[in-house]
C-alpha cells in the first residue's frame, strides 16, 4: 500500500500538478523567458529538503545555489 501512495503521489502531484504548473508559466512568460528558471530546480530542491526532511544545506549546496542564482540573472537581464 505504502508503494502504491508515493507512486499516486509522484504521479499525480510531483508530475502532473508541477506540469501544469509550468505549461502556464511558458504561456505568461514566453518560452524564451520560462526556459531560464528551470534551473531553479535544484535550488528548490535543497530548500524543500532542508525544510521538510531536515537535511543540512551543506557549503557546496549554497556555493551551488549561488552559481544557479547568478546565472539565471545573468541570462535574464
Amino acid at each position: 500500500m505504502s508503494v502504491a501512495m508515493n507512486l499516486l503521489f509522484l504521479g499525480v502531484l510531483a508530475s502532473f500538478l508541477c506540469y501544469i504548473l509550468w505549461t502556464s508559466e511558458v504561456k505568461v512568460l514566453e518560452p524564451e523567458k520560462a526556459s531560464n528558471y528551470i534551473y531553479f530546480n535544484p535550488l528548490v530542491t535543497i530548500i524543500a529538503s532542508s525544510v521538510i526532511l531536515g537535511e543540512p544545506i551543506t557549503l557546496w549546496m549554497l556555493a551551488g545555489g549561488l552559481a544557479i542564482v547568478g546565472g539565471v540573472y545573468l541570462t535574464a537581464r
